[in-house]
């Protein structure tokens, strides 16, 4: 007799889902650790030909698995604070037209579509508190008739925790018998300095690296007219100060089979190292976030189904029963635009 199976609910993706090889995973996880790994690094770490490399990495990015590589900047260190406006739609007729018109606004540097209590996530970029009113006031004079209902979470933190889901191990870059190459600064990224502040040279290299984050470092100094040695000297300064906090993969998750899933906690008297140290230890929490608003913390959460996510979801809240007063999940459907507006420094 066929054992009867329960049903425990899956949300279906609209792309084809891909199967990826070891090589496959572990490529994409060793650039999920340093974009900026050169191609023989990786083969020598893998045991494979740079060449082996090359082609892998093409072919990711033909199956749209592979989207770019994004670097990380740290917006508090260039004097820019982001908020985040969660917002409930009323009416849905216009509303593809609607997130195409936010990602043209240059001060909106994220927009997410969702499911849940929230429909729309938008991450506003602005300098200071009267910024952000007027930026707020205009949305809300535009759009206002199509929103049921709002939340403002204004962003203290947000952490880059890795895409460990992808391999079932934790790698080790201490003992090896190759050196890693000097311009993914994997060194540098891996210390700290106090803040050296920056100019508008700073910035330039920044917004070249910003969706580019493996151009080479002779194309970034014909860009602007600098010197390999002095653009490699300032990408020293920039990820020592953690103005740059990283290269990573645009990764399409979605294509592996997994659902992206938002958790917002609102928690008391939490040990914030202790909370952390916990995310990390959860291979399917690539990101977190603190907040000043309704909510505290906020994970992002890539789940293989429902079921899986409960897991999840029921660890965290049995970990810290005492801390959590309540959480809130919706599912991310789509991200259709990241990045930073750099000419708003």
């Amino acid at each position: 007799m066929q054992e009867k199976k329960s049903f425990v609910g899956q949300i279906y993706d609209l792309p084809q889902r891909e199967k990826l090889d070891n090589l496959d995973k572990e490529i994409l996880y060793l650039l999920s650790i340093n974009s900026r790994f050169s191609l023989s690094y990786i083969g020598k770490k893998l045991n494979v030909s740079r060449e082996v490399v090359y082609y892998r990495i093409e072919n990711l990015k033909q199956k749209k698995i592979l989207n770019g590589f994004f670097t990380i900047i740290d917006s508090n260190k260039i004097n820019l604070k982001i908020t985040l406006l969660c917002i409930k739609i009323r009416k849905f007729d216009n509303f593809n037209n609607v997130i195409e018109e936010l990602v043209k606004i240059k001060e909106i540097n994220r927009v997410q579509a969702c499911g849940g209590r929230w429909d729309l996530r938008v991450f506003i970029t602005h300098k200071n508190n009267d910024e952000f009113e007027n930026i707020f006031n205009k949305l809300m004079k535009t759009y206002g008739d199509l929103i049921h209902d709002y939340v403002v979470l204004s962003i203290e933190k947000e952490k880059y925790l890795g895409l460990k889901l992808l391999v079932d191990r934790k790698d080790s870059f201490k003992k090896q018998n190759y050196r890693i190459n000097k311009s993914s600064f994997y060194k540098e990224l891996n210390v700290e300095i106090s803040e050296s502040g920056f100019d508008e040279t700073d910035l330039k290299i920044l917004e070249i690296l910003q969706h580019n984050a493996r151009i080479n470092i002779k194309e970034i100094g014909d860009k602007i007219n600098y010197s390999r040695t002095a653009v490699e000297n300032r990408l020293k300064k920039l990820t020592k100060s953690k103005i740059i906090k990283g290269f990573i993969p645009m990764i399409s998750l979605s294509f592996l089979g997994f659902q992206w899933h938002k958790i917002l906690f609102k928690i008391k008297n939490i040990d914030e190292k202790k909370f952390l140290s916990y995310m990390k230890t959860l291979r399917c929490v690539p990101w977190y976030m603190k907040f000043k608003g309704d909510w505290n913390y906020q994970i992002s959460v890539f789940s293989k189904n429902n079921a899986h996510f409960y897991n999840i979801l029921n660890s965290i809240r049995t970990k810290f029963s005492e801390e959590i007063i309540t959480c809130d999940s919706l599912v991310v459907f789509n991200q259709y635009k990241f990045d930073i507006n750099l000419t708003q420094v």
